[in-house]
């Protein structure tokens, strides 16, 4: 009877250690986003043509739910108004108070609050805020995953 208690401790006790090990290391988890705290609607110069181009700009947490986190490697917004729909496709970050370019985020358990500026591209197509609802969707491309993934 003692022989039969201490096998099936040790099976469970390893059963536990297997499990823990599979959340801590092998179990990278998926990146989520919170509700945006704010959302603006803007333009920006357009730098050396004339002009303005649109921009989005997001404020919220990213997180991951595995121990480890995961990167991002860009970030886009799709923008859809009524029936027509927009990808802003160039990304940058505030990164204590200056903007750079998005180039990769690794984005941990603890998260990571951010002002995320989506901005058109200046390939000639115009796009106009108007007056109306407009969703706006943050797509990640994670490190690892073949598809992007909506926040």
């Amino acid at each position: 009877m003692g022989e039969t208690v201490a096998i099936a401790t040790s099976i469970l006790a390893l059963l536990v250690s297997i499990g823990s090990a599979w959340l801590t290391y092998f179990h990278r988890g998926v990146v989520r986003m919170s509700k945006p705290s704010m959302v603006v609607f803007g333009y920006e110069p357009a730098g050396s043509r004339s002009g303005f181009v649109p921009k989005v700009m997001v404020r919220c947490i990213m997180f991951s739910t595995g121990e480890r986190g995961r990167i991002i490697e860009a970030l886009f917004a799709r923008v859809k108004a009524g029936a027509s729909e927009y990808i802003f496709p160039v990304w940058g970050i505030d990164a204590d108070n200056k903007l750079v370019r998005g180039g990769g985020l690794l984005v941990t358990k603890s998260g990571v609050v951010a002002w995320h500026h989506f901005v058109a591209a200046v390939d000639g197509s115009t796009f106009i805020f108007k007056p109306g609802a407009y969703d706006v969707h943050v797509i990640a491309r994670v490190h690892e995953l073949g598809r992007p993934v909506k926040l």
